[in-house]
């Protein structure tokens, strides 16, 4: 039986976060999102998602060190079990719609 993976956003004081990578997402091989800047804890959340679903995979390349404003907090769930909540940028708000997209396009069996 597969993982139920559940990714969920929402918005939350700006906090200012340094951002080391550019990341990428794809499900299955295909690029659904991305290129974006991201900070280090997106390693957490690649790792988390994966757990939920392992058809989704983060691609990371290191960049020159940017400061950025998060206003936003993710949180991963797989099979009800809250494996990670982080301090995100607005930019994850088109990656949590692409995962929900995959899902609904593509269940797991």
């Amino acid at each position: 039986m597969p993982n139920h993976l559940d990714v969920q956003i929402r918005e939350i004081p700006k906090t200012i976060e340094g951002h080391i990578f550019k990341a990428t997402l794809h499900f299955k091989g295909m690029l659904i999102w991305g290129p974006i800047s991201c900070h280090d804890n997106v390693v957490l959340l690649m790792q988390a998602i994966r757990d939920g679903d392992p058809r989704f995979e983060f691609h990371l390349e290191k960049k020159e060190h940017t400061v950025e404003g998060h206003t936003r907090q993710i949180i991963v769930k797989v099979d009800g079990v809250e494996l990670e909540r982080l301090s995100v940028h607005d930019n994850m708000d088109q990656m949590v719609e692409q995962i929900h997209l995959m899902q609904e396009l593509y269940p797991q069996l």
